[in-house]
């Protein structure tokens, strides 16, 4: 019996986690623009034209980076790599690359709950949150 309701709960978690990645995959060019988006596209153009030896017009003293242009260059990169130049696909981009990584952490969060706290029976609860 044990073994069943071990079966049903992976079950579940694949269903929960296909669910929320089919969620997200269908919703992401539905996100809208947020305030930050242009600002953190800048930065990302930025930490490329120096990475490739480009100036790029707009980088100067006057861009505030409040955090490490690595996942902005990232994507940026992605978007040279599948010639991304319409400034909507990028934003799309953006979103989906954005999406996927909060979809990873929500697996790898949800495997280091269920690794403290083995014992009590509410899987989804963290990942809901």
């Amino acid at each position: 019996m044990p073994q069943n309701s071990f079966t049903g709960k992976r079950v579940a978690l694949a269903l929960f986690f296909f669910s929320l990645l089919a969620v997200g995959l269908i919703s992401f060019r539905d996100y809208g623009l947020s305030w930050d988006d242009p600002n953190n596209q800048l930065l990302g153009d930025c930490a490329d034209g120096r990475l490739h030896g480009v100036p790029i017009k707009g980088c100067g003293s006057q861009h505030q980076v409040v955090h490490s242009p690595l996942l902005e260059l990232t994507i940026t990169e992605l978007q040279h790599a599948f010639s991304l130049r319409d400034s909507r696909q990028q934003y799309f981009c953006r979103h989906l690359v954005v999406f996927l990584i909060f979809w990873a952490a929500t697996i790898a969060f949800y495997r280091l709950c269920s690794y403290f706290f083995a014992d009590i029976d509410c899987w989804p609860v963290p990942c809901w949150y």
